[in-house]
């Protein structure tokens, strides 16, 4: 088992800072944790640091997306190897990209981003189990928009924060919400088992057996900080490759979405879900329905591009070459939704 870790980074060097209402109505700024104060507020050291108090000298390759306010520069000091991009990409390509330099003795990948804390031994942990079922390992995820379990609380029973465990993939949209994507509804039921079987990802943390992670990686087509999670779990399902979450470690993600110092676009979004579509599903379901009923409309010249590109042609034929479920199956069995009209 050798364990390594990429995380991405685009300007964390103040993002540790929270603003917190007062019980008098007044509103102050406030470092996330002990870490995040030692730092300065920068979350990346912060990170790295606390990586290396539980983990020790586990190998870490850090993707700096083209940060421009010196949360990188002090990276070395904590043992890292720095990857350092003249322009931004985004998230999915920069983990393909941190996968890349990882030492070649590793044979697992652990993605975080640079506002995580690690329960100790998380990661080693996870690398073993995800060798041992040949499966993506997702910790328990706490912190994550701090949202509750509960909406209404009976008598004796105590709030607990959501742990993302069991979300429900879907494609159709709920209220409010813009077009057909790969999306979840969020569930708050906690894990029935020590380890689970669960259906999507929703927040990194995740393990991944480098050798799972040749037949679905994330194309260096995708762009900006959107839909990048579906990029795993709709391929993991399509490789009958299980999603597993475990009680047995953490992860507290310090994301602020109120706060955040980047946004994911609409025009993004449809961009790495159109190249997700077209790699993932099979041409007929592409041309019949992806295409005309979805993605047509909303795509940009420079999106149709990369959709007509050999590259992302050559990654659609690998990946059917590999894929162990019908399109489908899909909608029946992971999204429970009716198949579309158009592929009956």
């Amino acid at each position: 088992m050798n364990p390594g870790v990429v995380i991405t980074v685009y300007n964390e060097a103040r993002s540790g800072w929270r603003e917190r209402e007062n019980a008098d109505g007044s509103r102050t700024w406030q470092y996330e944790d002990e870490l995040s104060e030692r730092h300065g507020g920068n979350e990346l050291l912060a990170t790295l640091d606390d990586l290396r108090a539980t983990e020790g000298d586990v190998p870490v390759v850090v993707v700096d997306d083209a940060s421009d306010d010196g949360c990188c520069d002090r990276a070395g000091e904590y043992g890292a190897e720095l990857v350092r991009h003249k322009k931004r990409y985004g998230i999915g390509y920069s983990r393909t990209d941190g996968v890349a330099h990882l030492p070649p003795e590793c044979d697992t990948v652990m993605f975080l981003d640079a506002h995580m804390r690690v329960s100790g031994g998380c990661v080693r942990f996870c690398s073993e189990l995800a060798l041992e079922h040949n499966a993506v390992v997702w910790p328990d995820t706490r912190g994550l928009r701090d949202r509750p379990r509960y909406k209404t609380l009976k008598r004796g029973r105590k709030q607990e924060t959501w742990t993302g465990h069991g979300a429900r993939p879907r494609t159709l949209p709920q209220a409010k919400e813009r077009g057909v994507l790969f999306r979840y509804s969020w569930q708050n039921d906690r894990p029935v088992d020590r380890l689970s079987r669960t259906h999507a990802l929703i927040s990194p943390g995740y393990t991944i057996p480098l050798s799972v992670w040749r037949r679905m990686p994330i194309g260096r087509q995708t762009r900006g900080f959107g839909g990048n999670e579906p990029m795993i779990w709709v391929k993991a399902f399509f490789l009958d490759v299980p999603i597993l979450h475990t009680c047995d470690a953490m992860v507290r993600h310090l994301f602020r979405a109120g706060t955040a110092h980047y946004t994911a676009t609409n025009k993004e979004v449809y961009r790495n879900m159109a190249i997700l579509a077209r790699t993932a599903f099979s041409a007929r379901t592409w041309d019949r329905y992806w295409w005309p009923a979805v993605f047509e409309p909303g795509v940009t010249k420079a999106t149709k591009a990369v959709l007509d590109s050999d590259e992302l042609w050559e990654a659609h034929l690998r990946f059917q070459h590999e894929k162990r479920r019908s399109d489908v199956e899909f909608w029946r069995g992971l999204t429970l939704e009716p198949v579309p009209e158009e592929l009956a």
